[in-house]
């Protein structure tokens, strides 16, 4: 048996995360399939060699139900270049929460601070939470 670890880039949905861990643990190759929705993490137990036909049955289920997760194999995650970019956004949000947080100012103006930053920082969420809400 070989243990493999993915990341389920962008997924934002619990429930989509327990759809997947269901189809994904039926398919034969596979003998237990968990998804840690926290951490976005798959975890499979396969009973053969790993090929890139298992990977793409997975991809695809992945794809179904929802497009726009992106599967990673969790060694190539190490070598990631845009998290200096994230690292970055987060910052950001961080001072300006901070700023509305501790500067006097009128409550209407410290909540508008306040909300920018949260926009911010979990702009990508926002977006993917409309998106589904217009399906």
């Amino acid at each position: 048996m070989e243990k493999k670890e993915f990341i389920l880039e962008g997924l934002g949905c619990a429930n989509c995360a327990l759809k997947m861990e269901t189809q994904i643990g039926k398919m034969n190759e596979i003998n237990t399939c968990h998804v840690n929705f926290a951490t976005q993490k798959l975890t499979l137990e396969v009973c053969e060699k790993f090929e890139k036909a298992t990977l793409n049955k997975m991809t695809k289920i992945i794809e179904d139900i929802e497009p726009d997760v992106k599967i990673v194999e969790k060694e190539q995650l190490v070598n990631k270049a845009n998290n200096s970019q994230e690292l970055l956004m987060i910052g950001i949000s961080l001072l300006i929460g901070t700023i509305g947080l501790l500067v006097e100012m009128p409550y209407q103006l410290k909540f508008s601070i306040i909300l920018v930053a949260y926009v911010i920082i979990g702009h990508k969420v926002l977006y993917k939470a409309f998106k589904n809400i217009l399906k």
